[in-house]
């Protein structure tokens, strides 16, 4: 079965426009507090688990922010996403990282990240 010429042409400019709309910045906000509270379930004693959970937050912010509209939005997600990848690099099998100032300067860099989305979404529990 094949659409009429003029059905494909509005369905192909439909799905146009809502590809360059994008997504709301309060979506945009839930998502990127799901990603972050995705990250509190991690288990404490098992280090290899912050390598996956931190890894797959940075890659869910990452499309957060690829779909969000929202400057703001798109800025908090990518800025968490970056702390988060700054912060696994310093993760040896041990747990501990090696470098005391590298993971000060990691920690806060997510910290700064996390504050941010406060002020753009309104806080993790306030949201």
């Amino acid at each position: 079965m094949r659409l009429p010429t003029l059905g494909l042409a509005a369905l192909l400019l439909c799905s146009a426009c809502g590809g360059s709309a994008g997504v709301d910045k309060k979506t945009s906000c839930a998502e990127i507090k799901l990603a972050v509270e995705g990250i509190s379930k991690t288990p404490k004693d098992n280090p290899q688990s912050y390598v996956q959970n931190f890894g797959a937050a940075a890659k869910q912010l990452r499309a957060v922010a690829d779909k969000a509209a929202d400057k703001s939005a798109k800025s908090t997600a990518v800025g968490i996403a970056d702390a988060l990848d700054g912060y696994l690099k310093l993760i040896p099998a041990s747990g501990t990282p090696a470098n005391a100032q590298d993971s000060m300067l990691a920690t806060t860099k997510l910290a700064d990240a996390t504050s941010n989305f406060g002020t753009t979404c309104g806080g993790l529990l306030g949201g």
